[in-house]
């Protein structure tokens, strides 16, 4: 079942300039599973079914993708996708995910004594390194969102296994998590040529540019939480469908697309989404 979410009613007028967001039109109402050019949220991730958190369209494409001659980097960063409407920290679902010894001890998703917000990296020592080509990776069970080796084969699944930032091991709790109700927030980006970085910056999951005021506002479908703790932004969860997204806003240091200059040429960096792909880019 495809549903797509619209960001509508006095709510989220997407804006063709990331640096000029548009106010909220209050005129403007979209029902939730209309498709509009101009006006929308689009995203694969839909729980419809709270026990195994199951897949709009039955699967996810991951892709990732350089169309230059660069060299690619890309480090992708997982975290709980849905709101559990619980304010509990030490549980998920009814899962016990903070107590040190359980089999989903979850270090990372519940740190800061929060358990929205918290990311772990895939590929975190080596990335996923491109130069004109693609990888995709493909989620095909309804109750895996993200997956992991335990479910793919090969090199067709996100590696958990290279560690974090803060040098300790994410756990097979949390690889368990992120795999039943995981989604890719964001992703760390690095190119290079010959070796040498020219560029490196981070890219949101695609999201409309919205103004703050607007998304923030506890109206429509989308209801505001605490801050993430990357990006230090309000994050937003989506009545419906319980989907946690981090806005982008016109407060917003770092957005789902950005361009950069080098050699006389101009490159795209992004992510887009659709219902049924996650797609990270450069071009």
């Amino acid at each position: 079942m495809k549903k797509v979410f619209i960001l509508g009613f006095a709510l989220l007028l997407f804006s063709c300039s990331q640096e000029d967001p548009a106010p909220l039109n209050s005129s403007e109402s979209k029902d939730v599973s209309t498709i509009d050019s101009l006006i929308g949220y689009t995203s694969p991730y839909y729980e419809y079914d709270r026990s195994v958190s199951r897949l709009q369209t039955g699967s996810i494409k991951y892709v990732f993708k350089n169309k230059t001659n660069l060299t690619f980097v890309v480090r992708p960063y997982f975290g709980l996708a849905y709101f559990d409407f619980s304010d509990n920290n030490e549980r998920f679902r009814g899962f016990v995910i903070a107590t040190p010894g359980g089999g989903l001890y979850s270090p990372h998703l519940v740190a800061n004594g929060k358990k929205f917000g918290n990311f772990i990296p895939s590929h975190y020592l080596s990335g996923i390194t491109l130069i004109n080509s693609s990888k995709s990776i493909i989620s095909e069970s309804n109750q895996v969102t993200v997956p992991t080796p335990s479910f793919s084969f090969g090199d067709t699944f996100f590696d958990f296994s290279q560690g974090n930032p803060d040098g300790v091991a994410t756990t097979s709790g949390e690889e368990n998590l992120v795999s039943r109700f995981g989604k890719l927030f964001f992703a760390e980006v690095e190119v290079y040529e010959s070796g040498s970085l020219i560029h490196k910056t981070y890219l949101k999951a695609d999201f409309p540019v919205v103004n703050s005021s607007a998304i923030y506002s506890n109206t429509g479908d989308w209801v505001t939480l605490y801050n993430d703790s990357f990006f230090n932004e309000k994050m937003v969860y989506n009545i419906k469908s319980k989907e946690i997204c981090i806005p982008n806003t016109e407060l917003s240091t770092y957005l789902s697309k950005e361009t950069f200059e080098y050699g006389g040429k101009t490159y795209k960096l992004g992510i887009a989404s659709t219902t049924s792909k996650v797609e990270v880019y450069l071009k």
